[in-house]
């Protein structure tokens, strides 16, 4: 019994020191391997007034839930990233705008994890850029030469501070709130932006280390080959930071809606600059997702983000929000995507002593390549922003191009260029990139590398494939484009010429009577005139038919004048020389022929004397005869 009570004894000590060990390292994995990333966490008032009752569509549109969970893993794999710098060392989103109510919850962080509003000055949600005591880095240039502090927005709209607010919803609900940063720049009186405001804001954003610059604004528009004084980004900025800026809304019409702009007619800056990732508007039509009527559109401009009706902070108040639309609500939508590149390049790097990071030129590439869909606008492809791909492990490839559709003109055909982006490898394997394009006669033309480019030879349809090698591995994508002709202009048609063809099919500069001919226009294309266009035919200025071609043939021998109308254009003249064929008998001579046959054979019958007076000629004695 001794024995059995010890051993039970010894049992519950074992059992309990177990248990006590277990804690231990149950609490010391909570403390060292709990996750980096917790549930997010938003201000009450932005989940009952805004998520409560479905109003963030775009939350959905760019796959935050997806990319929490990526996130997550990429914390959890400790091996390959490593995010334990950023707390020190933040990724800065500058927003340059009409300025910030700093104090308004959604910057301040002024709630607990539950959302609930708290009294501290600033909590843990906080997403301001702040010095080691605290204070808000901010800058006011707005009176440029003299420069303040005090970045209040003043605006009717409080442009600013929704426009930083989507940004600061973005961190929250990724719960990013550590790792990045916002930077407010106030460079406009009420809404109006002076260029040296603007540069002074821009070298302060520089200076304080801003990563990504939010341009929320533009100029009033100039011509495709003009000058913007808001053309302000050179490309020794942009290998400093990324700059993200509004390619505009257009203008208004006469009841007062705006109209986009195609960059084809008016390019709006800074979102016209090669060194700026241009920014278009996308909104959500029950369900479709589609260009924003206001939205200026086109190649001078990069990707397309939600914009329209987005709701985000409202400066008037400290905890309310409102909605607003535009390019200036989708451009910080990609500044959020340039701030999510940066974070996943250094993290890996980080983890990795030997990783060079990516330049914020490289990171301005890998957004603007970051799309697997497209919508269409006059001409244009416009790829639209797929924020999950920005941090995918996977490797893709995309083919980037300026157009679905081109049309040129028959006389100076010109190339058609590609780009192919590749995600998840470095960027001297992008040379593992083969390229083939074929119409609907087989396949025309191959090439290699990240960019390849061919010259149409006629309309048609070209389908595109780059294809991605790495080893065995294989990744193929296609892109189809359509190649028109442009309708012939009065300039062109004025130059045209006319040519006669023989039956041998050989131009003539004279021919003879009674000769067929086939009457054309020279180097004329087909596919350059409307189906409506008539082309009518003339014959020293009379009409004798129509069609792009007509056969014909001359009665008489003469010099002609041929020219054909195009529409109401009309070629220049051809002049024809027309002989009479010596060789032939006309109609009339063969009349001729058989009247003098029968006059002959009629006198030799008869053989009538002559007389010339006092006697009845032969027709008269011919009656008395037969009388």
């Amino acid at each position: 019994m001794t024995g059995n009570k010890r051993t039970r004894k010894n049992m519950r000590i074992f059992t309990i020191g177990l248990a006590l060990v277990v804690s231990v390292l149950f609490l010391f994995s909570s403390v060292f391997f709990c996750k980096n990333v917790a549930e997010a966490v938003c201000p009450d008032g932005y989940i009952d007034d805004v998520e409560g009752k479905g109003l963030d569509w775009q939350t959905d549109f760019l796959k935050i839930d997806e990319i929490k969970d990526v996130l997550q893993s990429m914390f959890d794999s400790q091996k390959f990233y490593d995010f334990s710098a950023f707390e020190k060392d933040p990724i800065v989103i500058a927003v340059i705008d009409t300025g910030i109510n700093e104090n308004h919850e959604i910057f301040t962080g002024k709630y607990d994890v539950n959302g609930v509003q708290t009294e501290v000055k600033s909590g843990e949600y906080d997403v301001l850029l702040r010095d080691e005591s605290g204070n808000l880095i901010a800058k006011n240039t707005s009176q440029y030469p003299d420069t303040s502090d005090n970045v209040e927005d003043d605006s009717d709209d409080m442009h600013g501070t929704h426009v930083a607010g989507i940004v600061a919803t973005l961190i929250h609900k990724l719960n990013l709130e550590k790792y990045i940063k916002i930077l407010p720049i106030k460079a406009s009186k009420g809404s109006k932006f002076s260029v040296e405001a603007l540069q002074s804001a821009v070298d302060f954003a520089l200076e304080n280390g801003a990563d990504i610059i939010n341009l929320s604004l533009c100029d009033m528009g100039v011509s495709p080959s003009g000058k913007s004084s808001y053309d302000i980004v050179s490309e020794d900025m942009a290998n400093n930071a990324v700059f993200v800026a509004a390619a505009g809304n257009g203008e208004k019409n006469i009841f007062g809606t705006y109209i986009g702009k195609s960059s084809k007619n008016k390019v709006y800056y800074p979102a016209g600059s090669k060194n700026v990732i241009g920014v278009m508007n996308l909104e959500n039509k029950n369900g479709t997702l589609a260009l924003a009527q206001s939205s200026n559109y086109g190649s001078a401009y990069d990707i397309c983000a939600p914009g329209a009706k987005i709701f985000s902070a409202d400066g008037e108040t400290p905890d309310e929000y409102k909605s607003l639309g535009g390019t200036s609500m989708a451009t910080p939508m990609a500044s959020f995507a340039c701030a999510l590149a940066t974070l996943k390049n250094r993290a890996e790097c980080e983890a990795q002593n030997d990783c060079e990071r990516m330049t914020p030129t490289q990171i301005a590439s890998v957004v603007k390549g970051a799309y697997t869909t497209t919508v269409k606008k006059d001409g244009f492809e416009l790829k639209v922003l797929d924020l999950s791909m920005i941090l995918s492990s996977d490797t893709r490839i995309n083919i980037e191009s300026e157009s679905y559709e081109y049309i040129f003109n028959a006389s100076n055909m010109q190339s058609v260029n590609f780009t192919a982006h590749v995600f998840s490898v470095s960027s001297n394997q992008k040379e593992n990139i083969s390229w083939s394009v074929a119409n609907g006669s087989g396949e025309i033309l191959t090439g290699s590398g990240s960019e390849f480019s061919f010259v149409p030879t006629a309309p048609d349809t070209y389908k595109v494939s780059a294809t991605y090698s790495e080893g065995e591995d294989k990744i193929t994508v296609f892109k189809t484009i359509e190649v028109k002709y442009l309708e012939y202009t009065k300039t062109e048609i004025e130059t045209m010429t006319i040519s006669a063809l023989n039956t041998n099919n050989f131009a003539v500069e004279k021919s003879t009577v009674n000769q067929p001919l086939l009457l054309s226009i020279d180097n004329l294309q087909i596919d350059c005139i409307s189906p409506d266009t008539v082309v009518e035919w003339y014959v020293n200025d009379e009409y004798v038919g129509s069609g792009f071609y007509i056969a014909y043939s001359f009665k008489r021998g003469g010099e002609y004048k041929i020219h054909a109308k195009i529409g109401i254009y009309e070629t220049q003249s051809t002049l024809l020389l027309v002989e009479e064929d010596n060789t032939a008998v006309s109609t009339e001579e063969i009349v001729l022929i058989v009247f003098v046959v029968v006059a002959c054979f009629w006198f030799h019958y008869f053989d009538f004397p002559y007389e010339r007076k006092g006697k009845r000629d032969k027709f008269e004695m011919l009656f008395d005869k037969r009388d």
